[in-house]
Order: structure tokens, then C-alpha cells, then sequence
């Protein structure tokens, strides 16, 4: 995950965080920070080209503690089953591998377990942890831009009647 840091010499650094999770600070060598932006866009490119992008455990791990960082606890508890459960499925590939066709299949597998709203729920998680990813630039698109969520019956509220209420213990004078 590159992040780019101004230090006090003027010169933009990012930090990286390697597969064994050990943090690494880099020099652009840029002062401005549109250069050192485009110097990290090309390493990237690079990076991507040769294979050396974070896998699925890595981006896992950061992406936990961001959201541990910046969400409330029942955020990073979805987050954590979600993001676990597309890993459990999908196994441990490269971030950029991670296409349409892996969001097809881990649909189809979590209808056989759970209903249309929870598999709604997870795809919008992984929706946005993987904007998350854009953002970071790890990956250079996101599978679950286009996904289509789950139809789901409209169900309209059950109003109880005076005679239904009276018929409850907690309001016997309405009868």
C-alpha cells in the first residue's frame, strides 16, 4: 500500500508494505507532488507488470487496520467476516487477479449459504474494500464495480389489530 508523505526536506516519500508485512519507506526524490506522484504510478505499473503485487493476505491485513482506524467496531466486524470469507473461497491470489469472474463465483457460492440481503451486504463490503484498493493504488480496477446486487422481495410492515394487541399478555384492556 503506497502512502505519499511530505518530510520536512521537501522531498515526498511513500511507504511500503512488503508481503511479511514490514513497512518500508522510499524516496520519490520529487519536491513536487505531482512528479512524485507519476514516479509512484510508474513504479506501480512496473510492480504490477512483474508480478509483485500484494496478495489477497496482505491487502487483508491493511485494510483491517485502516478500517479499525477509521470505522466503528460493527463496521470492522462486516468488513472482517466479508473480506475473510471472499478469502476462504477465492484463496490467497494477487490483488490484481481478482476479477468479475471471482465475484460471480463467490456470489453463487454464499446463495447456496445465506440469504439474498446478507450476500447484498457482502457484496457492498467488498465493493468498497476494493475501492479501498483503487484508492491505494494497488489494483488498477475494481471486479465489483459492475456487480448487479441481489432482487429482494419487498416485504410492507405487519400492523397488529386491536383484537391481535388485546390478545397479547402485555395489553389486555385493548380486547
Amino acid at each position: 500500500m503506497p502512502t505519499l508523505f511530505r518530510m520536512a526536506n521537501g522531498v515526498y516519500y511513500h511507504v511500503l508494505t512488503e508481503a511479511s508485512g514490514k513497512r518500508r519507506w522510499k524516496s520519490t526524490g520529487e519536491q513536487r507532488k505531482d512528479r512524485a506522484l507519476a514516479k509512484i504510478r510508474q513504479l506501480d505499473i512496473q510492480k504490477e507488470a512483474s508480478g509483485n503485487s500484494p496478495s489477497l493476505d496482505c491487502f487483508i491485513t491493511e485494510l483491517l487496520a485502516y478500517v479499525r482506524s477509521t470505522l466503528s467496531p460493527g463496521s470492522l466486524e462486516i468488513y472482517s467476516k466479508t473480506i475473510n470469507m471472499f478469502r476462504r473461497y477465492m484463496g490467497n491470489h494477487r490483488l490484481p487477479d481478482s476479477t468479475q469472474r471471482h465475484v460471480s463465483q463467490y456470489t453463487l457460492e454464499r446463495l447456496e449459504e445465506v440469504s439474498p440481503v446478507t450476500v447484498n451486504v457482502g457484496l457492498r463490503t467488498l465493493r468498497a474494500a476494493f475501492y479501498v484498493a483503487l484508492r491505494w493504488e494497488l489494483i488498477t480496477r475494481n471486479p465489483f464495480s459492475k456487480v448487479q446486487l441481489m432482487g429482494v422481495e419487498d416485504h410492507l410492515p405487519h400492523f397488529f389489530t386491536k383484537e391481535e394487541l388485546g390478545r397479547l399478555p402485555l395489553f389486555p384492556d385493548l380486547a
